[in-house]
């Protein structure tokens, strides 16, 4: 039986700042869902 669950993380948005300069699309893609992307360059 699969285990169905939610969460979070919490990380320094400056790390996350890092890592987007570092890797750009790559790393927003492996990361978020299309949909969060998008929701973020609103």
């Amino acid at each position: 039986m699969p285990i169905i669950a939610t969460g979070s993380e919490i990380v320094e948005t400056v790390r996350i700042a890092k890592m987007i300069e570092t890797h750009g699309e790559q790393f927003l893609e492996r990361v978020y869902t299309a949909d969060e992307i998008e929701y973020c360059v609103q």
